[in-house]
């Protein structure tokens, strides 16, 4: 029986926001709302504003940055000529808005003046600027070289200054949009704020080239942050990295090719999530841009193999759940101390030897290919947004789940199977990069390019890298390379462990878990990786080893999760959350209203639900209460993160289209958590009261979110009535406090 009905309870608020678009005409000022048409903006409010002028610069110093005009003539026409996606006949310019622009014109500023302004700000000479660091500077070169008159008003400057922090704030994969930087500068007239999206979009792209030119900006590798780095030191730290990657022989000098060259790809470095160093990059050349359908079907046709061989293609999560369910059966009633080996492999990409990858291959090959034609297949099936086509080699076993497919579509194209084979091998052989800012040419001698791809979304990729596609051949093919190159070398050395007697032995790219009740098998596979494969390439980083051979760890994390081996529970890592700005975690693509908050709550309600956090025949009902009111935390967190950053102050105030957000996803989160559930673990109510407990406990910290939490309050009430006397004593003790991580980002 359902307490609280979610889509029926407020008519009269539904009617009032079905025509809240409507201009009220008995005001003189018209109320203009974030999703209106651009008609009614003047200018397209979807607008993405690049960064690329920000980020990967390395600028003169000394050249004159804020313009490249002579007078204000020049300038006042540059920043009228920024297409704002709505076109005007004409926009009436006022003379204190051509005074300003010459009062711009006139400082003719350059980098060293604008460096003297950091140096107030900061005394000492460092490696890296925090963002309030940089915040800080923004403020002060907008305060002193930008007049207010030129938005109209001192208010609107304010809020102008305010809107430009989110450049420094947002991650690399948040879009900026037009309408984030107008946000509180809507003006009356159309002309006005078509002439005022103009001037504000012409500043923005102004201070990110000053920013890029004080700074080095880069994308981080953890939190999708951006990193502001000392330009001088960024090239020492570039040329140590160069230096690392040519004596460890993972890349070789030759000679001097043109750039132009279309067989040619490019590289840069990247800081590695660590902090320890910088890691290699590749963006695919020309060719490889051109052959793009031809390596998603070598990607396919290696997946394939593997999945033949083993029987199916290795899936993560379902793969360390199965295994730990055999374990934990196996083990269910040992009693003694059980010992394990978990363990890194150092630099799994880059310690690939070619030459012995592509003996693997050629074995494989041989083994695992009937025919030397395949024939074509399409497969759809349902992905996690939408339902997705894939084409899949009927000779061959598929690569993804069968209960997965929904519908197998027959096709008479037939492929030789010489064709993948010839374009594997020669991509092992024929790796070459330039890097940006160098005249030298690199080749791949051993080791992959790195299988990770930072999507531009906000078009962080420099421009002369020439990218004209976000895949690239290292993302396509790597991992799946690594994969089998890896599961080679663990057949050959790593076969000495007995699941008969319940030992668990797993890698996941490049993660080793070992745990066994003997402590010799243990001491065994600690000293066999200690001392790695020198024909293979294959060593170990001694610095994450964690065993308890030594002394006692309650929690093995790994892939994750968490495992506790006395217990045989397993529980969400939630260490990558602390102090973590839950924004920072999200793809922001468009602006937000209530509408588009609701869809995106909708769409990402699987988080940390995973099957084997839910599985009732090795984990406790508190366990799994708790790993969903966990799962559940985190959306209430990026709930109250948008909320706060995103929506305006209208939106924000409107109580019973929040509720109805929180109540939609409440019950969808409830809803897939008991889908994945065995039958009779735990009740839909109890689900239902420890999801909007999760959100109670975030929103109550604001004051502003009183009457939702009040709200919500009385609903977990009614549900708490139905729950039976030990599922009440669960729900009521799960969730008293917060896990510390995620009490750190509030």
């Amino acid at each position: 029986m359902l307490v609280f009905i979610h889509t029926n309870t407020f008519p009269m608020q539904a009617f009032k926001n079905k025509h809240s678009t409507k201009l009220n005409c008995r005001f003189k000022r018209q109320r203009i709302l974030e999703n209106m048409m651009t008609q009614k903006f003047g200018y397209n409010p979807f607008l993405v504003i690049k960064r690329d002028k920000m980020l990967h610069r390395r600028y003169a110093i000394g050249r004159i940055m804020l313009f490249a005009e002579k007078n204000r003539h020049d300038m006042l026409k540059k920043a009228l000529k920024e297409d704002v996606g709505y076109k005007m006949k004409k926009v009436f310019v006022r003379k204190r808005i051509i005074n300003s622009f010459a009062a711009i014109a006139a400082l003719k500023l350059q980098v060293i003046q604008v460096k003297n302004e950091l140096n107030k700000i900061i005394r000492e000479v460092k490696t890296t600027y925090t963002k309030e660091e940089v915040i800080k500077f923004v403020t002060i070169i907008i305060n002193k070289y930008i007049p207010y008159k030129i938005l109209g008003r001192k208010k609107y400057y304010e809020t102008f200054r305010r809107n430009c922090i989110n450049i420094i704030l947002a991650n690399y994969k948040q879009n900026m949009l037009l309408s984030n930087a107008m946000k509180g500068l809507n003006k009356t007239s159309l002309k006005n704020r078509h002439l005022t999206a103009k001037i504000v979009l012409w500043l923005n792209k102004l201070l990110m080239r000053v920013i890029g030119s004080i700074f080095y900006v880069t994308e981080g590798t953890k939190c999708r942050d951006i990193i502001f780095y000392n330009p001088r030191y960024w090239i020492g730290l570039q040329k140590s990295a160069l230096e690392d990657l040519e004596s460890n022989g993972e890349i070789k000098q030759i000679e001097v090719l043109s750039h132009s060259d279309p067989s040619i790809g490019k590289m840069r470095l990247v800081p590695k999530p660590s902090g320890t160093g910088l890691r290699p990059l590749v963006l695919k050349s020309t060719n490889q841009q051109n052959e793009s359908r031809l390596i998603l079907r070598c990607n396919l046709f290696l997946k394939q193999l593997v999945a033949t061989k083993l029987g199916a293609y290795p899936n993560a999560i379902s793969d360390i759940h199965s295994a730990w369910l055999e374990f934990s059966t196996k083990n269910q009633h040992y009693k003694e101390k059980l010992y394990f080996v978990k363990m890194d492999i150092k630099n799994a990409y880059g310690s690939i030897i070619h030459e012995e990858l592509k003996n693997i291959l050629k074995l494989l090959f041989d083994e695992c290919l009937p025919v030397d034609h395949l024939s074509v297949n399409v497969c759809s099936y349902q992905g996690i947004w939408k339902e997705v086509e894939t084409e899949q080699f009927a000779e061959l076993t598929q690569s993804i789940s069968s209960h997965k497919v929904k519908n197998v579509v027959q096709r008479q194209t037939k492929v030789s199977a010489n064709i993948f084979k010839t374009f594997i091998l020669d991509f092992i052989d024929n790796i070459k990069v330039n890097m940006n800012h160098t005249n030298k040419t690199y080749r791949f001698v051993k080791g992959l390019p790195q299988g990770r791809c930072f999507v531009s979304v906000v078009c962080l990729f420099l421009l002369n890298f020439l990218i004209l596609s976000h895949n690239f051949s290292g993302s396509a093919l790597s991992s799946v390379l690594c994969e089998i190159y890896y599961s080679y070398v663990d057949q050959q050395f790593l076969n000495f462990t007995n699941k008969e007697e319940g030992d668990l032995c797993i890698r996941l790219v490049d993660d080793y878990l070992f745990a066994s009740r003997s402590q010799e098998r243990a001491e065994r596979f600690l000293s066999l990786l200690e001392n790695g494969f020198p024909k293979y390439g294959l060593f170990i980083k001694n610095e994450k080893t964690l065993t308890n051979l030594i002394q006692d760890v309650d929690f093995v994390p790994y892939f994750g999760l968490k495992f506790n081996l006395k217990t045989k529970q397993v529980k969400p890592n939630l260490e990558g959350y602390y102090k973590v700005d839950p924004l920072s975690t999200m793809t922001i693509r468009r602006s937000f209203d209530l509408s588009t908050l609701k869809e995106r709550l909708l769409f990402t309600h699987t988080l940390k639900l995973y099957k084997i956090l839910l599985d009732n025949r090795f984990l406790w009902k508190t366990t799994i209460i708790w790993n969903i009111f966990d799962a559940a935390t985190i959306m209430a967190l990026r709930f109250s993160s948008i909320v706060k950053n995103l929506l305006n102050s209208s939106d924000k105030m409107d109580f019973y289209q929040l509720v109805d957000c929180v109540m939609s996803s409440a019950f969808k989160i409830s809803k897939t958590a008991y889908g994945k559930l065995n039958s009779g673990t735990v009740s839909l109510e109890c689900l239902k009261y420890c999801v909007i407990k999760a959100f109670v406990k975030v929103l109550e910290r604001k004051a502003v979110h009183k009457k939702v939490v009040k709200k919500l309050k009385a609903i977990m009430g009614k549900y708490l009535k139905f729950l039976k006397c030990r599922e009440m004593k669960i729900a009521l003790y799960v969730g008293k406090k917060l896990s510390e991580p995620l009490e750190t980002c509030l």
